[in-house]
């Protein structure tokens, strides 16, 4: 039997000295463990290093967003800086995933996540979007 140690902070070090125990042969983070997963689905990988591309994506669909509605939340914020405001709400999108999140609202829901769930549904239509850390978890719990 394969012994792993997990810890959130061992993706990309080297294993720990001094564990004191034979027949361990993984130290995993969050982020190799879901690339060992991934490996044992069958599920295929993404390129490496798809964060600028995944902003600059996410950055248009804001802009479109914001043709369409122009006194969205984030308009001034994203007339000052676009790529900015862009990675922010990629990453308030992704920690939304990573907590469960489907991407969908109903009524009662507040207006900001609802212009993030109208702003997703058209993200998740994009055939082309690179899959982020958040995107490849879901995927992953889905499957298993």
């Amino acid at each position: 039997m394969k012994k792993i140690v997990f810890g959130l902070q061992l993706d990309n070090k080297v294993a720990p000295i001094g564990m004191g125990e034979e027949g361990i042969e993984y130290f995993l983070g969050p982020q190799q463990f879901t690339i060992r997963l991934e490996t044992r689905c069958g599920i295929k990988q993404p390129e490496e290093n798809q964060e600028s591309l995944r902003t600059e994506m996410y950055r248009q669909h804001l802009q479109a967003y914001l043709t369409d509605f122009p006194n969205v939340f984030f308009k001034a914020s994203f007339l000052a800086d676009p790529f900015a405001t862009s990675q922010t709400l990629l990453n308030l999108r992704d920690q939304l995933l990573l907590c469960g999140w489907d991407g969908k609202t109903d009524k009662d829901a507040p207006n900001r996540l609802s212009v993030l769930s109208d702003i997703e549904h058209k993200v998740r239509n994009n055939s082309f979007w690179p899959k982020g850390w958040a995107d490849r978890q879901q995927f992953l719990l889905e499957k298993l």
